[in-house]
């Protein structure tokens, strides 16, 4: 779905982290502000976060409002570069992620050391950007790193996800590719 282009908006946000009961959304309430909800309780795929490959998971949003905030059920990895991890959220265009980087709606350093252990929610906040939303407009979650590798993953299930989809493209490639693993995720809209 083509989007206008938006200016570059940049700056950090502060990130809580909200683990969940079972590791995978299981067991705690949703909040009320949850527009979009995708926690599979097993995962089948992990995007690992590698500085040579940027991850997206696309959604499609249900009801109008401000999107306030998302949560990425994220892990803290193993590897080298404990770093920060860039988010993006990102129109699309034609369901596919915005290569543009001129087109970023809002942008949050994250820090991989403060990912939980085991899969837990993230919380970005993006009250600051008052982005505006309406149903049937799909967005990009974008998770990348500079220098790390193997600093963290995103959990998900392969071709789970029936109102979005997951994406990668190398660092070096200017496109997103589908990647075949629908990642979880939580959209918040008030």
């Amino acid at each position: 779905m083509p989007r206008s282009a938006v200016s570059w908006v940049s700056g950090a946000v502060l990130v809580a982290v909200t683990a969940c009961g079972g590791g995978a959304g299981g067991g705690e309430p949703i909040p009320a502000t949850v527009d979009q909800y995708y926690a599979p309780q097993s995962h089948t795929c992990f995007r690992i976060l590698l500085d040579e490959f940027d991850h997206a998971m696309t959604f499609s949003v249900g009801r109008p409002g401000t999107l306030t905030r998302v949560d990425l059920l994220l892990t803290r990895g193993s590897g080298s570069g404990q770093d920060d991890v860039v988010f993006e959220l990102r129109p699309t265009v034609a369901g596919v992620p915005d290569p543009d980087d001129g087109h970023v709606l809002a942008t949050a350093s994250l820090s991989s050391a403060e990912f939980p252990v085991d899969p837990g929610f993230v919380a970005v906040d993006l009250s600051a950007f008052g982005l505006s939303v309406l149903p049937g407009e799909v967005y990009a979650l974008v998770l990348r790193t500079a220098t790390g590798t193997g600093v963290g993953s995103w959990p998900g299930v392969a071709l789970g996800y029936d109102l979005g989809e997951g994406f990668q493209r190398a660092a070096a490639e200017s496109t997103f590719e589908p990647g075949l693993c629908d990642v979880a995720f939580r959209s918040h809209v008030e």
